[in-house]
């Protein structure tokens, strides 16, 4: 297994589901779970400033040196060809899924 634990983030607790059954896939992995429940509904939010809140979860997610990423958000999922290769870090969206 590659080092560093795998990051889930959704705008509230809603990808706890995704957190759960990873965890249930792959027992021996570290999660962590970023839940923007302070910024939720993002459906209501213009572009810009839903980049803005991506940019700042991606950020901390690779402070916390994850190896992956995994976004549980359907808003979010949407601009997920935005954000995802201006990232060093591995980005899947778990509504492709």
């Amino acid at each position: 297994m590659t080092p560093g634990p795998i990051g889930i983030f959704d705008s509230g607790l809603g990808g706890l589901t995704a957190a759960k059954t990873l965890e249930e896939i792959l027992p021996g992995e570290n999660i962590i779970y970023f839940g923007d429940s302070a910024n939720v509904p993002y459906g209501n939010k213009e572009k810009p400033e839903i980049l803005r809140l991506m940019d700042r979860i991606l950020d901390f997610m690779e402070q916390n040196e994850v190896k992956a990423i995994a976004v549980a958000c359907n808003t979010l999922s949407t601009l997920y060809d935005v954000y995802a290769p201006q990232r060093k870090t591995k980005i899947f969206s778990i509504v492709a899924a």
